[in-house]
């Protein structure tokens, strides 16, 4: 069965083999095939389209309510809006200046969204969202979770083994993941960050109140605010033009700081300090601590293990 209408309404269109269906400004009220659909829409509203093998669905300028398949959709959409998307193995979305209200996927799901709103994403196995100018509310999954963000907001990242997070002129809520956190962020705040093995940040112009870490972390901050660092293995701070509130760590930490002011150091095993024109109020390390410092003054210094050297 094939279709070709201009300028009409097509209430019902169903076949059990094989279906094309191209339509211009008209309604499609039902769509339904078995076993192949495909469906090349320009200007017009399509109410349900369902199947159970594959579906590729083309549009532009148009409404699709519903869209399900248990196999494979692709979905290529210009200026609509989409209310539920979907597939329990494989979706494929590439949507400009649209709205996807639920996207949800066992398997694999891959969205390139420009100038869209993504309300909620979940995923199981494998999600990747490319967003411009959107806003993601919810973003969760168990294995990968790749999220790369222009001029958005994320209020939730959760991941459990790894989170890749590249944003700019964001906002960053809460990130959390167990094994690896990796997040590249320019202008934009975030208000937790914690990972329990890897977390490296970059971040530029940026206020980050609290960062955890258990094995290792990593922070390159220029122009901000750092409120708490603690880390149980290993801690590098390089900072410019900031306020380092605390920052401790039982192995080894290493701060690199410049016109700034850190109110806490303290470090059983290994502490390097290389400062310039900031404030030290306290200095503490009980094997090895070296300070070079230009133009600043520290309030105390102690160590059992080596003398304390001044230059």
């Amino acid at each position: 069965m094939r279709i070709n209408v201009d300028n009409c309404n097509n209430c019902t269109v169903s076949d059990t083999e094989l279906m094309r269906v191209n339509v211009g400004n008209c309604n499609n009220s039902t769509v339904t095939d078995t076993e192949l659909m495909r469906v090349n829409v320009a200007n017009c509203k399509i109410r349900t389209v369902s199947y159970t093998e594959v579906i590729r669905v083309n549009v532009g300028n148009c409404n699709i309510c519903t869209v399900s398949d248990t196999e494979v959709m692709r979905i290529n959409v210009d200026n609509c809006n989409i209310c539920t998307v979907s597939d329990t193995e494989l979706m494929r979305e590439n949507v400009g200046n649209c709205y996807i209200c639920t996207v949800s996927d066992t398997e694999l799901m891959r969205e390139n969204v420009g100038n869209s709103n993504i309300s909620t994403v979940t995923d199981t196995e494998l999600m990747r969202v490319n967003v411009g100018n959107c806003n993601i509310s919810t973003v969760s999954y168990t294995e990968v979770i790749r999220v790369n963000v222009g001029n958005s907001n994320i209020s939730t990242v959760t991941d459990t083994e790894l989170m890749r997070v590249n944003v700019g002129n964001c906002n960053i809520c809460t990130v959390s993941i167990t094994e690896l956190m990796r997040v590249n962020v320019d202008n934009c705040n975030i208000c937790n960050v914690s990972d329990t093995e890897l977390m490296r940040i970059n971040v530029d112009n940026c206020n980050i109140s609290t960062v955890t870490d258990t094995e290792v972390i990593r922070v390159n901050v220029f122009n901000c605010i750092m409120c708490t660092v603690s880390d149980t293995e290993l801690t590098r701070v390089n900072v410019g033009n900031c306020n380092n509130c605390t920052v401790s760590d039982t192995e080894v930490m290493r701060v690199n700081v410049g016109n700034c002011n850190i109110s806490t150091v303290s470090d059983i095993e290994l502490m390097l300090v290389n400062v310039g024109n900031c404030n030290i109020s306290t200095v503490i390390d009980t094997e090895v601590i070296r300070v070079n410092i230009r133009t600043c003054d520290i309030c105390t210094l102690s160590d059992r293990g080596n003398e304390c050297r001044r230059w």
